[in-house]
């Protein structure tokens, strides 16, 4: 009987539905951007280290400057008296701003393999994707630079003011070298695996410039020093101050920065354009 009364006078429960005004999304801004980084550049720079610390063909290219670096470093902390009025971590600081930023950014774009057709892809710009490949060089050159002109400050002092007006001509080296590095990388790429990602044309041209463009920064605070007696104890012309040296170095590394820029530029924009083809 209840049975069959259910079914004679049961009816479904009305169903509602409220809709309640909800918050306004608001996007989760990264740390990078705030410093002219975008989520994109960060993605590709983030990619890349990855690439360099997990994949055992990159390790050597981090390798070679960190043999010569522990090749530097040890003789002076043991025989730290030796060192005395020679400057050693001038010519360290000029040789790592030298070659950690133009071996890391002349692979970047060879390292990539058959994966360089993802970037034809990707919404990205010429200059988006120099700083995303640029940023894992310059972050590791700027480390290494501090580090070894810092430890050799401790153990073979060059002085306070020859230090910063290093560190000053090492920051712009690096500058320098990573456009160039990643202007010969982007023209001459070796997408063969293993191999050494950048041709032996593009090795030449690489060094050449990135040598005199490192020579050339440097140069004036080098006379600095040999005009103090600060690399062999002994002045061999007349002492030259910071205040015509330092001025000099940051002219001629801002006008290479720029020539270097548009070199890269060129070459990024061909490359995109290229794949795109």
């Amino acid at each position: 009987a209840a049975s069959n009364l259910r079914l004679k006078y049961w009816s479904p429960t009305t169903v509602s539905i409220m809709l309640k005004p909800s918050t306004e999304y608001i996007p989760q801004t990264p740390v990078l951007p705030r410093f002219f980084f975008r989520p994109l550049e960060v993605a590709i720079a983030l990619k890349d280290f990855r690439s360099l610390v997990r994949r055992k063909d990159m390790a050597r290219f981090l390798a070679i400057p960190v043999i010569i670096i522990i090749s530097f470093i040890v003789p002076a902390l043991f025989t730290p008296s030796g060192y005395s009025g020679r400057s050693p971590g001038f010519f360290l600081a000029a040789f790592i701003p030298f070659l950690i930023p133009l071996m890391l950014s002349m692979i970047s774009v060879g390292q990539e393999g058959r994966a360089v057709v993802n970037i034809c892809m990707l919404p990205i710009s010429a200059n988006e994707l120099i700083k995303g490949k640029l940023l894992v060089s310059w972050t590791i050159s700027i480390i290494a630079t501090l580090g070894v002109v810092g430890g050799f400050e401790i153990t073979a002092p060059m002085g306070a003011s020859t230090m910063i007006a290093t560190l000053i001509a090492g920051l712009l080296v690096v500058v320098v070298e990573g456009f160039i590095g990643l202007g010969v990388g982007s023209r001459y790429p070796d997408y063969a695996v293993g191999k050494r990602y950048v041709t032996y044309k593009g090795l030449l041209i690489g060094f050449l410039a990135g040598g005199a463009s490192a020579l050339a920064i440097f140069a004036p605070m080098a006379l600095h020093l040999i005009s103090l007696g600060g690399i062999r104890g002994q002045a061999l012309i007349p002492p030259l101050g910071f205040t015509i040296t330092l001025p000099v170095t940051i002219i001629i590394g801002s006008a290479l920065s720029y020539f270097a820029y548009g070199y890269c530029r060129r070459g990024v924009e061909k490359l995109i354009s290229d794949l795109e083809t």
